[in-house]
């Protein structure tokens, strides 16, 4: 496999990807947008009803608990988008690494003067170097997901596995 196909590959597969989690995301900033208005409009109902002192009561209750279920639902959609975002930026960074580590390691291989080969062994070790790493890539945010990550913000990966 080449260079240019292998990163072809790789960027085909990210940009699929991330089209698809680019459309949730559309989706659910429209859907919030739609609360919003439906809150401020209920607000603003709700503003005049009290304004107007007349009776209203029923409909002020109803108002109010129809603006509870629709921040309840702002709020699943806001988490949903983050985590939409997480895993994009994840993918990226997971893709680019990855194929920054296979293009190296073809350049490698290919450029080396074709009487100097690389033995089987060395073949073979940088293949489970670049393995580990990748699996690294896998599950450590996994892991950190899972984990309080705000003690670790700011701190490098060196200074998280010294710990």
């Amino acid at each position: 496999m080449t260079k240019k196909a292998l990163q072809e590959e790789i960027m085909n597969g990210l940009y699929a990807e991330l089209r698809v989690l680019k459309g949730e995301k559309e989706e659910l900033m429209d859907r919030s947008e739609e609360i919003v208005d439906k809150v401020f409009k209920s607000k603003r109902e709700e503003e005049s009803l009290m304004r107007k002192a007349k009776g209203g009561g029923d409909r002020i209750e109803k108002l109010r608990e129809g603006r509870k279920g629709w921040e309840i639902e702002f709020n699943d959609i806001s988490e949903r988008i983050e985590e939409i975002e997480d895993l994009i930026a994840r993918k990226e960074t997971m893709a680019l690494s990855v194929g920054v580590r296979e293009l190296l390691f073809i350049e490698r291989v290919t450029s080396g003067p074709p009487v100097t080969k690389l033995s089987k062994v060395e073949l073979q070790k940088d293949l489970q170097d670049a393995h580990r790493l990748f699996q690294e890539q896998i599950i450590l945010p996994s892991v950190m997901v899972s984990e309080d990550m705000e003690s670790f913000s700011g701190q490098d990966s060196t200074a998280f596995a010294l710990e």
